[in-house]
């Protein structure tokens, strides 16, 4: 399969095409730089379309939760150690512990520098 129809195949466009040529990579070195840009460290518009929506890990928070019992009526000791916060919350919480830059994205995501 060529490298256009594996980027396809995947959902990516001509931005990742350039990306892929302007990275200057051998061929043989496609298949890991398709995996770092769709799995390990997602970039590009699809990336962004996709992991920049609001409910992108709704699927995964709430089969966890209900995995682990966890919730209004979680069972003891599990739910007096469970804390779940809002993003301005959780964003006080980094920077009194020290940390600068901080900014929380939607699903949650905290980044941060110290």
């Amino acid at each position: 399969m060529k490298i256009e129809e594996r980027l396809t195949a995947f959902g990516l466009g001509e931005d990742d095409l350039a990306a892929w040529q302007a990275s200057e990579h051998p061929d043989h070195e496609f298949e890991d730089w398709l995996v770092d840009r769709v799995a390990r460290r997602p970039t590009g518009a699809r990336a962004r379309q996709v992991y920049g929506a609001e409910d992108i890990h709704d699927f995964a928070r709430r089969a966890i939760l209900d995995a682990l019992g966890l919730g209004p009526g979680a069972p003891e000791p599990i739910a007096s150690h469970t804390h779940l916060y809002d993003d301005e919350t959780l964003a006080s919480l980094a920077r009194q512990a020290g940390f600068t830059g901080v900014s929380v994205e939607s699903g949650q995501l905290l980044t941060a520098s110290k």
